[in-house]
């Protein structure tokens, strides 16, 4: 009986240990020394407080017990935070602070990841929850030839990841080579997105970002979004300084967008002041671009407070967007911009295209858009599109309809020579069939003062190959509604599986299993690298096979496809670095992340 009764009080306490590393049991880092330890261990597979952290510790919790100050752990005269991971677990920060993290390429001349937590994998069904953690004073300092940063977490690759409620202000300047030709992606929270799904929620971002030189893509909260991503009730102020950037994509949130979305109850209160900046810009208070017409997106109850001070040749700025694009799956709806913009001569080739939300639009349907910031645009010398609502439409829509939209900033060109068209909703558009214009109206004042050159100077609208159309209109209103994409239903609509592709003459690569069920004509997908081709085998001979390949930043990458039976060969994959090879046929989606 006294064995039995001293195995019964024995039972929890083996339990309990059972489970240490659970939601429910968490394992805790409760100084500066476990959080080395806890590094340590999730790098080498080892063991943290008796628990083995393989894969990247695969599904486990981690909770922080303390604020814990970094500067006796990396600074200028110790040395670089070493970053954690892969990871693959969960970090609760118990609303704990961090202090003090420091990051400078200078110190460590061969390491590019300036990142508290690595690269994240999630190989399990759950969502991986990173939450209620303030990171204070971080400071990044990157002056070679670099990807950019991903601050938080540099990027997600597989699975789901939520971030929410996460503070961080950070200082952080890039200056690239001058002749880094490539592009590189910077964000506070991540990098990029490539898993099946990421949500940003309710988190906080302070700072500044200085870059000059090279090609960029830079968010307050994220770089690049290529997987399904959302933003939801998010406040940004990152004041951004740019000179001598390459085609810069930059926006308060986020500089590029190329995937399924919802961003809703966000606030950027951050600046941009860009100057110098080489090729095509995209610069917006929200989003630089978001050029991707074909993908799912919910964009409502959104503001930006931030100014825009713009001095470049040729770009798109707005003061939500510098370039939206979106089919009938778009809801764009219910947001406002608060901020001035002020766009200023660089040469004698100036091509600018600027609007109180869109520099481009082209979205068939918008509704309960509002512009309060005024638009200045001085001394331009080229093309110059300017609307209260947006400058300029693409013909990627066949009509555009506003409906309750208004601007009430002023816009004012002053100055300068060249072509102008400005008006108080929509500067101009390509040939597109019409602009409706319902119950949408201008209350802000339009002035062109010393302008060299034609003037198209209209209230509302200019559409120089179409028709403008006035009041209402029940078909078009009923539909202009547009299908709702909640954050859940984004969630499955891709997974992505992680291989490696060696140089050799021929070596075969199997695809991991989370394929497997999508599309029953197509279970399983192999590549093979051959050469300079890369061959992707099907596991049947599926019809209406679409092949996608991007880089990891988002630029899309050229590539001759052919087809032999259920065998693509893609001739022009790159022969270095990591890519992102996207196949679609039927309902599969899938992005495969790749590299050599």
């Amino acid at each position: 009986m006294r064995n039995l009764i001293a195995f019964l009080l024995l039972l929890p306490l083996a339990l309990f240990a059972a489970e240490l590393g659970s939601k429910e049991n968490p394992l805790t880092i409760e100084s500066v020394g476990d959080l080395v330890k806890f590094r340590n261990a999730v790098n080498d597979s080892g063991l943290y407080k008796g628990v083995k952290l393989a894969n990247g510790a695969e599904g486990l919790f981690f909770k922080l017990e303390a604020d814990l100050d970094l500067k006796e752990l990396c600074g200028a005269s110790i040395g670089n935070w070493e970053p954690i991971g892969p990871f693959e677990g969960n970090f609760d920060g118990a609303n704990h602070k961090i202090s003090n993290f420091y990051y400078d390429d200078a110190l460590t001349p061969l390491s590019r990841d300036a990142s508290f937590f690595r690269t994240v994998f999630n190989n399990t069904k759950d969502t991986l929850v990173f939450e209620n953690v303030e990171f204070e004073n971080a400071y990044i300092h990157l002056s070679k030839s670099s990807s950019g940063f991903g601050f938080f977490i540099s990027q997600v690759i597989t699975g789901n990841v939520l971030v929410r409620n996460v503070k961080i202000e950070l200082h952080a300047i890039m200056e690239a080579e001058t002749s880094a030709n490539t592009g590189y992606s910077a964000g506070a929270i991540m990098v990029n997105t490539l898993g099946s799904w990421t949500g940003f929620y309710n988190n906080e971002i302070t700072g500044t970002f200085e870059f000059s030189n090279g090609g960029l893509y830079a968010g307050g909260i994220v770089g690049t979004a290529v997987g399904p991503t959302s933003f939801e009730d998010n406040t940004v102020n990152v004041n951004f300084i740019l000179k001598k950037s390459k085609n810069p994509n930059v926006g308060g949130l986020a500089g590029t967008i190329l995937s399924d979305y919802t961003m809703t109850g966000n606030k950027n209160y951050g600046s941009i002041k860009m100057d110098a900046c080489e090729g095509y810009s995209f610069i917006g208070g929200l989003v630089g671009a978001n050029p991707s017409l074909v993908s799912k997106k919910i964009v409502s109850d959104n503001t930006n407070y931030g100014d825009i001070t713009y001095s470049s040749a040729q770009g798109a700025v707005g003061g939500l967007y510098g370039y939206i694009s979106g089919n009938s799956n778009t809801t764009f709806e219910k947001c406002t911009n608060e901020g001035g913009i002020t766009v200023n001569k660089l040469s004698d080739k100036d091509l600018v295209q600027v609007g109180g939300i869109a520099g481009i639009l082209e979205v068939s349907a918008v509704t309960d858009l509002v512009n309060n910031g005024n638009i200045t645009v001085s001394g331009i010398t080229g093309e110059q599109d300017v609307g209260g609502i947006a400058g300029y439409v693409r013909p990627g829509v066949s009509s555009v309809t506003l409906i309750n939209s208004t601007n009430n900033g002023n816009i004012l060109v002053d100055g300068g020579s060249g072509n102008v068209n400005v008006a108080g909703l929509i500067g101009t558009t390509a040939e597109i069939s019409y602009v409706r214009l319902v119950e949408s109206e201008n209350a802000g004042e339009i002035s062109v003062e010393k302008h060299e050159g034609p003037i198209v100077q209209q209230k509302l609208a200019a559409v120089p190959n179409g028709t403008m159309l006035l009041g209402k209109d029940d078909e078009i209103l009923e539909n202009s509604s547009q299908p709702q994409v909640s954050s859940s239903s984004t969630n499955n609509s891709s997974s992505s599986s992680s291989s490696d592709l060696q140089s050799s003459s021929s070596k075969t690569i199997q695809s991991s299993s989370s394929t497997t069920g999508i599309v029953a004509n197509v279970s399983r997908v192999k590549f093979t690298r051959s050469g300079k081709s890369l061959f992707v085998e099907l596991s049947s001979n599926s019809k209406n096979v679409e092949v996608q390949v991007v880089d990891v930043i988002g630029h899309k990458i050229s590539v001759d496809v052919k087809r032999y039976g259920n065998i693509l060969e893609l001739q022009g994959i790159p022969q270095n670095g990591m890519f992102i090879v996207r196949i679609k046929s039927g309902s599969l989606d899938k992005l495969f992340v790749l590299r050599n």
